[in-house]
């Protein structure tokens, strides 16, 4: 899907939004942003068209100058103006435009029974050239949203109050193969003052939803308007599950393998333990007990007896011959 969208808080205010240009009869009105507090980002477009009646369209540039098949949703407010022409309005949303004054449109226009009718028309070289209404049961005179496709030849639209919720089914259909593509945007045609505060555009197929909190009086979803936004949920949870979550799992397989090495090791290195206070307690209970009974046995035994050979060796007359001739040699070479 590919969304174009704004609320006029990016742009400048006092001043013609910096990405519209007017394609039709630029001397006859004007679109300006202004700072407007009930609108949805603190802004809005107003398009005055002066006193002379004639076609007036300004496209908005960001999604090109050949947009084929398309959604638009805007919320809109102004003056619907009373004729028996389907192109007397003061709410008009533009589509397939070119500059030389064909395109289509979708737009509110009162019928001098008071009735109010959702219309969908065209111009050819700026003459009106077939139309489809139907009446529809508007009450508020504040803000409208319409929603306006076209795919191909078939052409769908749909009106509702601001404090309403979204109709399921499409108000208004058409079939027309005059023109293959061209601008989007806003138009008049007779004295009026409108004013659109979100401009939203669909160029593949997809259907857009209204932006919190406008969705609809209880805040609930419309699930038909929505599937889109269900679909790449979906989508997010199928990446997530076939790649993240089985790369996670991988990860926690990894994990475990680590863990069962350490708890391995951990039972080897219990083990080792386990021998070393064995062989403490072998060498504590034989090898020491051995040693100091070898101890006992040299000292209460091997070196008595050395010392008692000493004593007997001192005494014989030999031991005592041998060691007066050593007195006397040495006294001798004194």
């Amino acid at each position: 899907m590919t969304l174009y969208k704004t609320d006029f808080s990016e742009y400048a205010s006092s001043a013609q939004p910096s990405d519209w240009t007017e394609r039709w009869n630029a001397g006859l009105a004007s679109i300006t942003v202004i700072d407007l507090a009930e609108g949805m980002g603190g802004k809005s477009s107003n398009l005055i068209h002066g006193s002379t009646a004639n076609k007036y369209m300004a496209s908005w540039d960001d999604p090109g100058s050949s947009v084929t098949d398309f959604e638009i949703l805007v919320r809109m407010k102004g003056t619907i103006l009373e004729s028996e022409s389907y192109s007397t309005d003061g709410i008009r949303v533009a589509g397939r435009c070119n500059g030389s004054g064909s395109g289509y449109f979708c737009n509110l226009n009162r019928h001098t029974s008071g009735t109010i009718r959702l219309v969908i028309f065209k111009y050819l070289s700026f003459s009106y050239s077939g139309a489809t209404s139907v009446n529809v049961s508007l009450t508020s005179a504040d803000w409208y949203w319409i929603r306006f496709r076209i795919s191909g030849t078939d052409f769908y639209a749909k009106v509702w109050e601001d404090s309403l919720q979204e109709p399921a089914d499409w108000t208004l259909t058409w079939s027309d193969a005059s023109l293959a593509g061209g601008y989007v945007g806003l138009g008049s045609n007779h004295a009026t003052d409108s004013y659109c505060d979100w401009f939203a555009i669909e160029t593949s197929n997809g259907s857009w939803p209204i932006p919190a909190p406008y969705q609809i009086d209880d805040f609930s979803l419309d699930l038909t308007v929505q599937a889109n936004a269900f679909d790449y949920l979906k989508m997010l949870l199928s990446v997530v599950e076939g790649s993240f979550l089985d790369f996670f799992t991988m990860n926690l397989s990894v994990a475990v393998s680590v863990i069962d090495s350490l708890k391995m090791l951990l039972q080897v290195g219990t083990a080792k333990l386990e021998d070393f206070k064995m062989f403490l307690e072998v060498t504590d209970g034989t090898v020491l007990d051995n040693f100091a009974m070898l101890l006992d046995v040299v000292d209460g035994t091997v070196f008595d007896n050395f010392k008692m050979e000493l004593a007997v060796v001192s005494a014989t007359p030999a031991f005592r011959s041998v060691i007066a001739q050593r007195v006397s040699s040495i006294v001798h070479e004194a």
